[in-house]
């Protein structure tokens, strides 16, 4: 099954109404209710601003700042890498927390490492648009390369697709794996440069920072929130290639394995 398949028609209804659903449940009890997913990134946000613009300020180079403030720089990057966070977190649980639609011989299992994605990216549409409007207010002005950040959205959506499907099947049969990814996903924070630049890294082990995946994803966030032009051209193209390997391996890795999650439920 393609790309193109799981997006058609039935199958998109599908989809939103699943991934409705898994906004209500996941909000479900709570006082503030659906509200959280505006809260919930917007306070981990002002968390990271907070700690690292006034507990522990991090400076960069007179044409570094000339590109924005700090809090721009590191939000750029940040944006992007919460979601990505969290579609690796719940994708572990994926298939296994709905194995009652698993067992269902006509339920197509395809669509849900999609809603998980979908679900996930509700947050950060939101906040995008709030930084949006704070880069307005400080800087009187929107520049033309924001027109290009769907493009990094869309890469960034393939990406996610691709890790949901790897993960929400190896966590059919392996559960350990939520916890690794767990800790991953706290420690992959310092390990990209979302609080740091790279120039910052000693050049003996600053290419250690490349090895990272996701360290492309955020360059190409911070060209376009931040320095407001392609300043890593060679990490779109490497972006690119990354987002169709993880999207193409991760479908194979679910297509393959799809046949026995009933029988391990």
């Amino acid at each position: 099954m393609n790309f193109r398949a799981i997006i058609n028609f039935p199958h998109r209804e599908l989809i939103v109404e699943l991934t409705k659903r898994e906004l209500k449940d996941r909000y479900a009890g709570h006082v503030l209710g659906s509200a959280w997913a505006i809260l919930n990134p917007l306070l981990l946000i002002a968390l990271y601003l907070f700690l690292f613009t006034v507990v522990f300020p991090v400076r960069f180079s007179g044409a570094w700042e000339s590109s924005g403030g700090i809090e721009t720089y590191i939000l750029s990057g940040l944006l992007p890498w919460l979601t990505f966070q969290e579609v690796l977190t719940k994708s572990c649980t994926g298939v296994r927390s709905n194995a009652n639609l698993v067992k269902q011989v006509v339920f197509p299992i395809v669509v849900l490492p999609v809603k998980t994605v979908l679900a996930s990216l509700l947050g950060q549409i939101i906040t995008l648009v709030i930084f949006l409007i704070y880069i307005f207010f400080r800087t009187d002005r929107l520049d033309l390369v924001l027109l290009i950040y769907p493009a990094v959205m869309g890469l960034q959506i393939l990406a996610m697709l691709g890790a949901a499907y790897a993960l929400s099947a190896i966590g059919v049969f392996i559960k350990d794996v939520k916890d690794v990814v767990s800790v991953f996903a706290m420690a992959n924070l310092f390990l990209q440069p979302i609080l740091f630049a790279p120039e910052q890294i000693p050049g003996s082990v600053r290419w250690l920072l490349y090895l990272n995946p996701f360290t492309y994803l955020t360059l190409c966030s911070q060209d376009v929130l931040f320095f407001n032009e392609i300043a890593h051209p060679t990490a779109w193209v490497v972006l690119a290639l990354i987002s169709a390997c993880a999207f193409l391996a991760g479908r194979v890795i679910f297509r393959k394995t799809s046949h026995l999650f009933s029988s391990v439920l």
